[in-house]
Formats: C-alpha cells, structure tokens, sequence
C-alpha cells in the first residue's frame, strides 16, 4: 500500500514537469526545491505549536497521567509524522501551486520589462536595452554545460537555503 502511494505520488510530480513547460514556469526544479522549503517550514513550525500545545494540555491537568510520559515520546516524532504526511498527500499540490506562482510572476516581470524599455526608448530613442541584457545574461548562463548549469541552481538553491535557516535561527 505505501508503495503505492509512493509510485503514484512520483508520477504525480513527474506530471508537474509537464505543467510547468505549459505555464513556462521555467526551471522547474525551482518550483520543486519551494514546494521542499515550504514543506520544511511547515514541519518547523507545525511540530513546534504541537508540543507547545500538548505541553499547555499538560500545564492545564490536576494531575500528570501515567501515559504522559509515553505521549511526550511519541510526540518527538512528529516531525516526521508531518513530513511523511505532506510528501505523500501533498507535495504535488504545492508544486503546481508554486508553479502557477512562477508563471504569474514571469509573466509580470516581462510586462515589467516591455515597459521599462519603452520609457528608456522615449527618453534616449535606443531601442531594447534592458531586454538585449538580459539576452546577453541568458545567453550566457545557457552557454555553460548543462551539467555546470545544474550544478550552478542547486549551490543557488542551497544558498538560498542557508539563507532562510540562518533568518529563521536568529
């Protein structure tokens, strides 16, 4: 049964590839590693308030039962409870969720950019200036090898991990 489950929630994030390729919600791993950081931050957070919670539950008794103890130890395992439960119900959804949120934003961000070339074409008359650099910054990114490239998004990602550990630690 939970075999299952795993397969079918793998072929249910290979077809978010798909998704993202119609959306142009491109990289799609960007859309994955948002999907692990929100899935993170919610085991975080979501353990955090439960033992705070069993712990006001145990605050508020007149007496401490014989079985708080045994749920004080099942309770340190929660965290996996929660992360078991998200990435076999729940990761793909997030996933589409964050790539719908990648289309919206590149969309946006395109617009963006359309209008800012115009208001530089009116005030110099050069045409597509900040559209040929970001040309010229794709294309370089795109000329490295594929597996430098690769390489080059996860350290980004990893980065960005650090990043919100050490903000959210401090």
């Amino acid at each position: 049964m939970i075999m299952y489950l795993i397969r079918k929630q793998i072929s249910k994030i290979k077809n978010t590839k798909r998704l993202a390729n119609e959306k142009n919600a491109h990289p799609w791993h960007a859309s994955v590693f948002d999907a692990l950081y929100l899935t993170i931050g919610i085991v975080v957070v979501g353990s955090f308030y439960t033992w705070v919670a069993l712990d006001n539950f145990e605050q508020s008794l007149a007496y401490v039962p014989s079985w708080m103890p045994l749920v004080w130890q099942i309770s340190d395992y929660l965290p996996f409870v929660y992360l078991g439960t998200i990435l076999l119900f729940f990761i793909d959804k997030l996933i589409i969720m964050f790539i719908y949120i990648h289309s919206f934003i590149l969309k946006k961000l395109m617009i963006l950019i359309q209008k800012v070339d115009i208001w530089y074409w009116r005030r110099t008359g050069k045409e597509a200036v900040v559209t040929n650099a970001m040309w010229k910054l794709t294309g370089k990114y795109r000329s490295m090898d594929t597996k430098q490239r690769k390489m080059f998004d996860y350290m980004l990602y990893c980065g960005l991990l650090v990043f919100m550990a050490v903000r959210f630690l401090t």
